[in-house]
């Protein structure tokens, strides 16, 4: 093929993945009548013109599925504004337009649901006027006071408001009237900068306070949230390409050793009347508060805000310090502990006066005597952030929370012991569970406190598995027994329980067999209702969606990946899989793909390891794929991911060339056409590659590579490799620069790719390869995308780049 028939091929190569109807967001919904209904997202087909997306119920005797609504929104197109753009990079989320309903916002008490469609918002109420599906009449919008996005949209904990972030301030709509209210106007509350998003996950920073006071006339509500000050955060140039010239965007991003952004805790109380009116005002009503004593007074070494939540009559919080490697969890009482803001010339005065009293306070003030620390952490690795808590119901002294203490990420029970006056006496901690295995770090917990268990998704006899577990946290239990209640030899996802955990809704798959969707029913034996832990029954209620996932048009055979382990020189199991091409003969020519950075797994026992089309695409092509999960890889427990403290691109690529020299002796690697290809830290694989073994690897594929850990932001950089200013020769030593003038120059090995407008791993990084290769006369193919951020996301583009591989590729090869 030529290059114009390679890049028209790949442009189909999508078309033939099976997108049809596969349930999506599911989410258990009680009725009015107490009963339990499975809610999902999925394609509209009886609209064939225009398939779009629709709510639908499962009808749990027979599997069918019944639409919310019928008929077609009408709704105005819109364009994404640039920071719904920035949030979908940083969530790794789509921005292609879905057509319907493709989120959904429940209040599970009420039935109330509100539907963000084209920048619009819709309201509806699953409990009533179930008879009419027109989704016209039934769905009423929502209007704005002004163009701008309403993002992160979260209801209030009575279903009665929704609060949403707009231009980085904190707005709430009241559901009953659908007008819009603004409670914050200083531009810098309740979003999060660049490092919490990128490195930590975190999207917004404001939480509905679950204490809702009331009088006759009013409802009193509180919302805690974060101010962000980002002033002494270096900037980055970034240019925009325009017509004839370009646009220079400042883009604040802070690099290691350099100052993170600022952010305090603060409090806004707003009440809103049970009768309206037609003038009535919230703002009006607001009030703002912040903590008697800022926290960073309280706890000097607070660097990273990295959990926020609220229950009951208190909200807490999580942080960790610049390091990275001690964690606190505070308790915060909502009418206790925040003081009142006045206006903003006594702000500024208080402000000052802080500012000379803060050396006296940090030497008066100790952690301890301030606000109480429920959960401290300590760690000779790095502390991984992680959603995972759980406060039981009318309690505000127990919680579950997990922690990777042992080395594994597992489950404790804290039980707080308080005096009258809300002093903490006592924490008491216990393990829930226990062993070599690790909870996943996004795992739901789904607690049934009457029965004393609690389910998470885990990986006890696997770790290229995910299944359901139960465990009890009675008194007296074993952490060391727990049930697996999901089939084994196969990855579980999607889980959703239903409220009083009976049933389960779950997708799974392995390499061999098509993703399936199916509702479960657990059974709980006789014994486990007298409080003895036993395994209970699981049965299929039904099975809702099954598909083949690649449609028949595929042009060749796909065949699943095959797995092999090997033990490393360091003794751990190393866990690879190779792509066998079909029409080839051994030993063949071969890509690595390559990431092998923290927080990342390759390999799974699931079906998209086989249905992975860019991959099946080079194996037709004829090329064997291999990927390697080496040591400093994802869920298999912080020590085997703590290879990459101070010692990032020292060992990975070990793991790899091991793996490949196995291969190569068993005859199915060609050891003079081995290939490596990655994007991003596997960019800065691939470099580290040709740089340092340019003997093993023939030629490599780079996509955005960090060059030189200093030009990289201080979370994800410290977190590994602690600062430059400490640890000067770690980061020369980890640099793909300081290898260049061992780099082949014979001939172009190198094919670089970088975005020009990437805000992530900036462009610097490969300008300054491009130099140091410039300076030792390496030759190198580069590719510029003017238009493309860290990934590159527009269609032409993607075939462009996907064609121009195929050809480096057979022009090597």
């Amino acid at each position: 093929m030529n290059f114009i028939e390679k890049k028209e091929s790949l442009a189909k190569l999508f078309t033939h993945y099976d997108r049809s109807n596969k349930p999506r967001s599911p989410k258990w919904f009680q009725n009015k009548n107490g009963e339990d209904t499975l809610l999902f997202l999925g394609t509209n087909t009886k609209n064939k013109e225009k398939p779009d997306s629709n709510l639908f119920t499962l009808d749990l005797q027979s599997g069918e599925w019944n639409n919310q609504y019928e008929g077609t929104l009408t709704v105005k197109e819109t364009e994404l504004s640039k920071e719904e753009i920035l949030l979908k990079e940083r969530m790794r989320a789509s921005k292609a337009k879905t057509l319907g309903i493709s989120k959904y916002v429940l209040d599970e008490e009420s039935g109330k649901v509100l539907y963000p469609i084209e920048g619009q918002l819709f309201q509806d109420n699953l409990n009533e006027d179930l008879e009419n599906k027109d989704i016209n009449k039934r769905l009423k919008e929502i209007p704005k006071v002004n163009d701008a996005a309403r993002m992160h949209l979260t209801l209030s904990t009575d279903g009665n408001l929704v609060s949403f972030l707009r231009k980085r301030n904190i707005w709430v709509i009241d559901l009953a009237t659908g007008e819009e209210h603004q409670l914050t106007t200083d531009g810098k509350s309740g979003y999060q900068p660049f490092v919490m998003q990128e490195e930590f996950d975190l999207y917004k920073s404001f939480w509905w306070s679950s204490l809702i006071e009331e009088n006759e006339s009013e409802r009193i509500y509180s919302i805690v949230y974060l101010v962000t000050d980002e002033s002494m955060c270096t900037k980055y140039p970034i240019l925009n390409m325009k017509e004839h010239t370009f646009e220079v965007e400042q883009f604040l991003y802070p690099w290691e050793s350099t100052e993170n952004a600022k952010q305090e805790l603060r409090l806004v109380k707003f009440s809103v009347p049970k009768k309206k009116t037609n003038n009535y005002n919230i703002q009006k009503t607001v009030q703002s508060f912040k903590p008697r004593t800022p926290l960073k007074t309280a706890f000097q070494d607070l660097e990273y805000i990295i959990q926020v939540g609220c229950h009951l009559d208190f909200c807490w919080l999580q942080f960790i310090d610049r390091s990275q490697k001690h964690l606190k969890m505070i308790r915060l009482e909502i009418n206790e502990d925040f003081i009142e803001i006045k206006n903003e010339k006594e702000q500024e005065q208080e402000k000052e006066k802080e500012k000379e009293k803060e050396k006296e306070k940090e030497k008066e003030i100790k952690d301890e005597k301030k606000y109480p620390i429920l959960v401290q952490v300590d760690t000779e690795y790095w502390i991984n952030s992680t959603e995972i808590i759980y406060w039981f119901k009318n309690n505000r002294n127990k919680f579950l929370f997990a922690t990777e203490e042992t080395g594994f990420r597992h489950l404790y029970l804290y039980e707080i012991q308080e005096s009258e006056e809300k002093k903490i006496q006592k924490v008491e901690c216990k393990a829930i569970t226990s062993g070599d295995w690790i909870i996943y770090d996004n795992s739901k917990l789904f607690v049934d406190e009457s029965k004393e268990l609690v389910y998470y998704l885990a990986n006890p006899e696997n770790p290229l598995e995910k299944q359901l577990c139960v465990s009890s946290f009675a008194d007296g239990n074993d952490p060391n027994v727990f049930y697996i209640l999901t089939k084994q030899g196969f990855t579980h996802a999607n889980i959703e329980m239903n409220r009083d955990r009976t049933m389960f809704f779950c997708s799974f798959s392995n390499i061999e067999t098509d993703t399936e969707y199916s509702v479960f029913k657990i059974i709980q034996k006789e014994s486990q209702m007298n409080k003895k832990f036993e395994r209970p029954n699981v049965e299929k209620v039904v099975q809702c969606y099954s598909t083949k996932q690649l449609k028949e048009s595929f042009p060749g055979k796909i065949n699943p990946p095959k797995m092999f382990t090997f033990e490393s020189k360091t003794g751990e199991t190393i866990h690879g899989c190779y792509y066998e091409p079909v029409n080839a003969k051994r030993p063949y020519k071969t890509i690595l793909k390559i990431y092998n950075g923290p927080h990342v797994q390759y390999i799974t026992n699931s079906r998209m390891m086989t249905i992975s089309l860019r991959t099946q695409f080079l194996v037709l092509e004829g090329y064997c794929v291999v990927l390697i999960d080496g040591r400093g890889s994802w869920n298999r427990g912080l020590k085997f991911e703590g290879y990459h403290k101070l010692n990032m691109g020292g060992f990975e690529l070990e793991d790899q060339i091991q793996g490949l020299e196995m291969l190569i002796d068993k005859g199915i690697v060609h050891k003079e056409k081995i290939v490596i290809y990655g994007w991003s830290y596997g960019g800065y694989m691939t470099a580290m590659a040709l740089a340092k073994y340019p003997d093993f690897f023939s030629y490599g594929i780079c996509g955005a590579p960090v060059t030189h850990w200093s030009i990289y932001d201080t979370g994800y950089t410290e977190r590994y490799m602690s600062n430059s200013k400490l640890e000067k020769e770690v980061y020369e030593k980890s640099s793909v620069l300081k290898y260049v003038p061992n780099m082949k120059k014979d001939k172009a090995r190198m094919f670089l790719i970088h975005g020009l407008i990437d805000e992530n791993v900036h462009l610097t990084n490969s300008t300054r390869l491009i130099q140091c290769m410039y300076d030792n006369s390496v030759p190198f193919e580069f590719q510029l995308y003017p238009k493309e951020r860290h990934g590159v996301g527009n269609y032409n583009s993607y075939c462009f780049l996907q064609a121009s591989i195929l050809n480096f590729l057979s022009k090597n090869l």
